[in-house]
């Protein structure tokens, strides 16, 4: 629109020029007020329109942070995660990561099989978890009170602390017999003090706590058995460590064994091992050597087998939570599309009268949109504190609900999934408000006339 040059050559706009300009930038400017005075005074009246969107990205939330407690659960391996060159080898009847028993059937690991892993080529530091078979009673003084339980005690040594523990250099044995209690063991323990009328303890109350444990070098009620009573003292806690009874150094059970093998009718060698934890020189020989271990007849685990194992359980878990999601949102999506025909039903006439005064068909099905946009992103940050807010409640109650999922740790968003929860349901609630958009543009005068 430029048609005049000036005196220095270069070319300005016209008055008529400038006049279509801002006719144009008013006109723009009234179009997008009266759009957002329409779509705010109609937002109010259509919030329950898209109402199932807030149930939904609620239970969105709630089940990604459940998926991420579950994975942790059972992608935890024995002490933690296992390093890319270790693996857990087991009796035939147990498996890495459960919990080991003690019991006159108890199964383990022979000895001349421990040396023939340890002669494998390729094969580096193996750690041992040891059980003690001598029968072993552990004695309390609580509150003026005597407590005696025979408890199982496994031995492992400090280098199984490495990870999780900064004081692990210390847990060896001396003048007191360091002690590891796993939290199971201490839930065991409490319910026991209940039954007996004793207060329940946590884990400041009985840090440091001095006890005794009573070893008995033959089996339970042989008439030559000899009792040694060892003090020691608790040395820390631990929900990482899958075992059933109190952890000990395993220098002090191989040399307590060792000091006692000629007392009458001991039990020979006095320990067995539960479980052991191999580290492959060569993370490429890792293949070849489980091989050679499970010719031993044992179980061996390693942390690509633990991984495929937890994604093989993750994957039946998404399945049929994706069955659930998808037909809850199915029918959001169909509930939220019949509102929005009802919705233009009931404001068929202004769609019908704005077509008349010239108000194009893409505007009115933009503002539809927009409009449903906007209501869809409101559920949606809603839906989102909702499930944070489930994810708190559950997190102090379910352990309560449910023992056995007491290891499931739930853990709230710290914000990364509020823009994912907005954006979907605004998504959702837009798609869901398109073909009813559509109708509304094509909306007649007389017919709405006549309703």
């Amino acid at each position: 629109y430029l048609d005049r040059v000036n005196g220095t050559g270069s070319l300005s706009p016209s008055r008529d020029d400038k006049r279509t300009m801002k006719a144009f930038l008013s006109y723009i400017g009234r179009n997008l007020y009266f759009s957002l005075r329409e779509i705010v005074r109609n937002i109010l009246r259509s919030l329950l329109s898209s109402f199932g969107i807030i149930f939904l990205i609620a239970f969105l939330v709630l089940y990604l942070s459940l998926r991420q407690s579950i994975k942790e659960y059972i992608g935890g391996t024995l002490f933690g995660t296992l390093d890319i060159n270790e693996i857990v080898v087991s009796p035939p009847a147990s498996g890495a990561g459960e919990l080991i028993s003690m019991g006159g059937r108890a199964e383990k690991i022979a000895p001349d099989r421990v040396r023939r892993i340890r002669n494998i080529r390729g094969v580096g530091e193996i750690n041992s978890i040891l059980r003690m078979e001598y029968p072993a009673k552990v004695k309390l003084e609580m509150f003026g009170r005597s407590v005696r339980e025979y408890m199982p005690v496994y031995g492992i040594s400090p280098a199984f602390l490495r990870k999780s523990e900064k004081r692990w250099r210390q847990f060896v044995p001396g003048a007191e017999i360091p002690v590891i209690v796993p939290k199971f063991v201490l839930d065991v323990f409490n319910n026991l003090a209940a039954a007996r009328g004793l207060p329940q303890l946590g884990e400041k109350a009985l840090w440091g706590f001095p006890m005794e444990l009573v070893i008995e070098t033959a089996a339970r009620g042989a008439p030559e058995r000899r009792k040694y009573d060892q003090p020691a003292r608790v040395f820390g806690f631990s929900a990482e460590l899958p075992l059933t009874g109190l952890v000990v150094p395993s220098d002090f059970i191989t040399g307590f064994a060792a000091a006692h093998v000629g007392d009458p009718g001991a039990i020979r060698p006095g320990f067995s091992y539960a479980q052991l934890v191999v580290t492959v020189k060569d993370v490429k020989d890792l293949p070849e050597i489980s091989k050679k271990i499970q010719a031993l007849g044992l179980k061996v685990e390693s942390q690509q087998e633990i991984a495929a194992k937890t994604n093989k359980a993750l994957a039946v878990i998404d399945g049929s939570s994706l069955v659930i999601m998808g037909i809850f949102l199915f029918l959001t999506v169909i509930a939220i599309f019949n509102s929005y025909l009802t919705i233009v039903y009931n404001r068929s006439y202004t769609f019908s009268l704005q077509r008349v005064i010239g108000v194009s068909k893409a505007r009115i099905i933009l503002t539809f949109v927009f409009e449903a946009a906007v209501i869809g992103a409101l559920f949606g940050l809603i839906g989102y504190y909702m499930g944070v807010m489930a994810i708190g409640y559950l997190k102090h109650n379910m352990p309560h609900w449910v023992p056995v999922l007491k290891g499931l740790t739930l853990t709230r968003d710290t914000g990364g999934l509020l823009p994912l929860a907005v954006g979907l349901s605004a998504l959702l609630s837009s798609v869901s408000a398109f073909i009813p958009a559509v109708f509304a543009s094509n909306m007649n005068l007389f017919k709405a006339v006549q309703k």
